[in-house]
């Protein structure tokens, strides 16, 4: 639930009666078993498409003993239950879309959409100082596969898409232009990152700590 309106509140409304709610993403938060509150990272809310990008909190965030019933599928026909997040373990997506992992092949194609560009750059910083366990943890991502998504992560992806768009000294993405009617996309910064440079694409990653950035 998130980006709604209720008639008393922005999600939920009760005024006498009591509601239990699991297993869900709330916006603003809402006590309950396995609820989470983050952004959901849609593929492109304000166009009307809700479907779960790679990133996602949600993906292999529902009941873990959910079982579906025969032949039962998400909103696009596809199998109830996957592993969305690669991590070997088949778990329902919250929701009503069951993420799809496909792999395009494209370092620093987090979203896997076939190129590299404003909407990995969110998600990378969204997943940016998070670990296994976290609901903001990205495991692909984490290029270290350290179990956290550090400096050294973003450097790598950093250079992923400086690479992808054949310019070695490019800034960090800009968002694209809003749709028609519709409002700019927010630049989500959970941490401030400086600027890096450019490093090899054949450089060989330290697996060693590394520090994060402090504010």
């Amino acid at each position: 639930m998130w980006g709604n309106t209720a008639s008393n509140g922005p999600q939920i409304y009760l005024s006498w009666s009591s509601i239990t709610v699991s297993y869900s993403d709330v916006q603003g938060g809402w006590n309950g078993t396995g609820n989470i509150n983050a952004n959901p990272l849609f593929v492109n809310p304000t166009g009307g498409d809700y479907h779960l990008s790679s990133g996602s909190p949600c993906i292999d965030a529902g009941d873990p003993n959910f079982v579906p019933s025969p032949g039962e599928t998400d909103i696009d026909g596809q199998p109830r239950v996957m592993d969305g997040n690669g991590d070997g373990v088949a778990r329902v997506d919250m929701g009503a879309d069951e993420f799809v992992r496909i792999d395009s092949g494209i370092c620093g194609d987090l979203d896997e959409d076939g190129d590299v560009d404003y909407d990995d750059y969110v998600i990378i910083l969204h997943a940016f100082g998070h670990s296994v366990g976290q609901p903001e943890y990205v495991a692909e991502a984490d290029y270290d596969d350290d179990g956290a998504v550090s400096l050294i992560d973003y450097r790598t992806w950093f250079n992923c898409y400086r690479n992808f768009i054949g310019n070695p000294n490019a800034p960090v993405p800009t968002p694209p232009p809003p749709p028609p009617g519709g409002s700019p996309l927010p630049v989500p910064a959970p941490k401030p990152i400086p600027l890096i440079q450019p490093i090899s694409p054949t450089a060989e990653i330290s697996k060693s700590p590394v520090r994060e950035p402090t504010q």
